[in-house]
């Protein structure tokens, strides 16, 4: 007897085969219908034999899935029977709504279109668009609507007779590959250098011979354009800087294969899965001594960040040089990730950079490249990127009405609260920068029409003066203000699913506190869209406000004001008598301003052990101190004793430890690791305390802090000693760039 069935799924299956996949499901079964895309992700029209249809519906949950396919839920319903002669895929251009769903995220090369491209017999030899169903762009070239080749910038590129008979063939690993192409008929690639223009295989081998002479290119990739050059030499680094305009954050290194990237960094399985996975992170981990990455790349820091090819140019690339290349973005140091090809141009007459490297292909979405950090056993995201956009999440709050989280004012994301989905945008940066309002409203513009539905309630931080809160004021809508520390919390709760009430742990740089000061090392009760402050670092003075974050000597002397003796004892260290280093106390002690930032505390040990004389880029000094520790071999059997009254984490203990440690000629390292692990250690008793109090057993830990990893680590063990169910961030951000995603969960309770 026939029937007919109708399926809606949802999850991650625009842009990834799926519809192909469910197709070679159906006509083996002999089935008739059509599967097509819509705005809340695909459709199935199923027509023929009950049983067949039964044995459909056992496949689709059961049998393996397109690489890069998700399946979230499916929802099965009777349709009206409609005749169909045989199974096909339906083009439907849907309603220009929006795409909400987890997909259309960027994918590096797969392995067969790799060997394609290695091939010299085969039509795509060294043709750096080639792709598939399994890999290549898709935000980045995404024009909106439903994911279908008339919706990207392809439509603008007509298939070749060979090329159609791949995309319309069903057993084809190319039907209905939106992005297809090669090069009778694809975007061609374009080497801009010194001796002139040239294209194709020629201008990768000019790029290749750039490079290894030693000279810097612009090249551009997926979802924006790179600088280049080789990361074992010193000129080529410096060169890179100049341009960059980036004095000493470091900067990640590509290279070819995981073999290469073995040699540079000290991998675990998260660390390789997320290095390897589809969307090409840069993985910070651990460096490997004797490296040929020069000192200029990434500083004397224990960790490189390292990256795996995420286009086949940029595969021919790292091959062709064979050593280590520097990779970063080309926009000068804060802007927005470069995608104008005239933008991008006139960077190119910088006098250090010796060719461009471009293609006919826009870039409708910029996406910087993901970057986590290994963590031990996890992965911790520190910025979503490219292979993420649009990142769609569950969310623990179901909202009541569409709900816009604006971001604070570093790393910035916005997201987009819809029912019970949380949709986050790629990475925005930093709000100082010129450019960085258009990003700001592009960004939310581009959010709005993938989702397809216009936020009711912009959710913004507290403090009074970032850029994003000013721009939600223009939107139009109901804005609610919500405590910094409190969105830290809820994107944590949101990358656990879990909806509290929970002990939160935030340790933080800065943050507006609700009493008008800078908070940052934080114990709270967060139950949604409330916020108890239960426990708090001991506030201390902030010598100069804003400069006490560049200079770290003064949260140094900050910390001493309220103890002369021992800051007798480091003035004596430093080289001076004692009476210069209890004046700059006392006006410490009378600065006005405070704070109470776990990030400064960590910036005043560093300053006291003397590996941090400027933060010269944010968390710089943080980094230092944490390389040391983890850099001498230490013994990490005792960390240093933190105080925990009944609401106060009082670090003058450990001030005093790590001042008699250094008189006495303790390793700075084992100082170092002592310190920090006494802060991890004495957080974690104070919000046992808090737990047990109120009566919760779950804790979220969150905070840029918490990308330290010897914080975390004992932060979370003495927590789960205690019996605790300890809540880590993991793809959700748990600096800053997480923001946005916690202001919409709590919007989302709001109403």
């Amino acid at each position: 007897m026939d029937r007919r069935r109708r399926a809606e799924v949802n999850g991650r299956v625009q842009g990834v085969g799926f519809r192909p996949h469910v197709h070679r499901l159906a006509t083996a079964l002999g089935l008739r219908g059509s599967v097509w895309n819509d705005d809340g992700g695909a459709v199935i029209d199923l027509e023929g034999d009950e049983a067949a249809i039964e044995t459909f519906i056992d496949d689709l949950a059961h049998s393996p899935l397109p690489p890069l396919a998700r399946i979230d839920s499916i929802r099965w319903s009777d349709d009206v029977f409609a005749g169909t002669a045989g199974f096909s895929i339906v083009e439907t251009p849907g309603s220009g709504g929006g795409v909400r769903l987890d997909g259309l995220a960027d994918a590096g090369p797969c392995p067969t279109c790799t060997a394609e491209f290695d091939d010299p017999d085969d039509r795509r030899h060294r043709y750096p668009f080639t792709c598939c169903t399994d890999c290549g762009p898709r935000s980045t070239i995404s024009a909106g609507g439903p994911w279908a080749r008339a919706n990207t910038v392809m439509a603008a590129y007509e298939l070749c007779d060979a090329c159609r008979q791949e995309f319309t063939s069903p057993a084809d690993r190319r039907f209905h590959a939106e992005a297809i192409a090669c090069p009778v008929c694809g975007p061609t690639l374009v080497h801009i250098g010194a001796v002139g223009t040239s294209r194709g295989t020629e201008a990768l081998d000019r790029l290749a011979a750039d490079v290894t002479r030693g000279g810097v290119a612009i090249v551009k990739g997926v979802g924006g354009h790179h600088l280049i050059g080789r990361a074992d030499r010193d000129d080529t680094v410096a060169a890179i800087r100049r341009i960059k305009g980036r004095d000493a954050k470091p900067m990640a290194v590509l290279v070819a294969d995981l073999a290469a990237a073995h040699e540079l960094v000290a991998l675990d399985p998260s660390a390789t899965e997320a290095l390897t996975g589809a969307g090409r992170a840069v993985v910070l981990a651990g460096r490997r001594a004797d490296t040929p990455v020069v000192g200029g790349v990434a500083g004397e820091r224990g960790d490189l960040g390292v990256a795996l090819p995420s286009s086949l140019l940029h595969l021919d690339l790292a091959r062709a040089v064979g050593v280590p290349l520097v990779f970063t973005s080309a926009n000068p140091s804060g802007a927005p990730t470069v995608v104008d090809d005239a933008e991008a141009a006139a960077l190119a007459t910088h006098p250090d950079v010796v060719c461009l490297v471009t293609h006919d292909r826009p870039i409708t979405e910029r996406a910087d490249d993901t970057v986590v950090r290994s963590m031990g056993a996890r992965c911790l995201t520190i910025r979503s990127g490219r292979g993420d956009a649009v990142a769609v999440r569950r969310s623990p709050r179901t909202a009541v009405r569409p709900v816009l989280g604006v971001g604070g004012h570093l790393k910035c994301t916005v997201s987009l609260a819809v029912d019970d989905h949380i949709h986050t945008s790629a990475h925005i940066g930093d709000l100082d920068h010129p450019d960085a309002r258009g990003a700001w409203e592009r960004a939310v513009e581009s959010l709005v029409r993938s989702v397809g539905v216009e936020p009711e309630l912009a959710v913004t931080d507290r403090h009074p003066d970032y850029a994003s809160t000013w721009w939600a004021q223009d939107l139009g809508i109901d804005v609610l203000a919500v405590q910094h520390h409190h969105a830290h919390a809820a994107a944590g709760l949101v990358d656990a699913e879990h909806d509290g009430p929970v002990v939160a742990v935030v340790l933080d740089g800065h943050g507006w506190g609700d009493d008008g000061t800078s908070w940052g090392g934080e114990v709270l009760v967060v139950d949604g869209e409330r916020s108890r402050r239960a426990a708090h670092l001991r506030p201390v003075a902030l010598p100069g406000g804003a400069a006490a974050i560049r200079d770290p000597w003064r949260m140094a002397v900050a910390w001493l004001a309220d103890d002369p003796a021992t800051a007798t004892e480091v003035a004596r260290a430093w080289g001076g008598d004692g009476h210069d280093m209890l004046e700059v106390c006392r006006w410490a002690a009378d600065a006005g301003a405070t704070t109470t930032s776990a990030g400064r505390l960590i910036d005043a040990v560093a300053a006291i052990v003397g590996v941090a004389g400027s933060n010269r880029f944010e968390g710089d000094a943080a980094m230092a101190l944490e390389a040391l520790a983890a850099s001498t071999g230490a013994c990490r059997a005792t960390p240093f004793t933190v105080e925990v009254g009944e609401n106060i984490v009082d670090p003058h203990p450990l001030i005093a430890e790590v001042v008699g440690g250094l008189g006495r000629g303790v390793a700075p390292g084992a100082v170092a690791d002592g310190a920090l692990r006494g802060i991890g250690m004495g957080f974690a008793r104070a919000a046992v305390g808090v737990a047990r109090q109120a009566g919760i057993d779950h804790v979220v830990v969150s905070g840029g802090v918490l990308q330290n990893r010897i914080v975390d680590h004992m932060l979370r063990h003495e927590l789960a000693t205690a019996g605790l169910t300890v809540l880590a961030h993991r793809s959700v951000p748990a600096n800053d760039a997480g923001l946005s995603i916690g202001q919409a969960m709590i919007g989302a309770c709001h109403g």
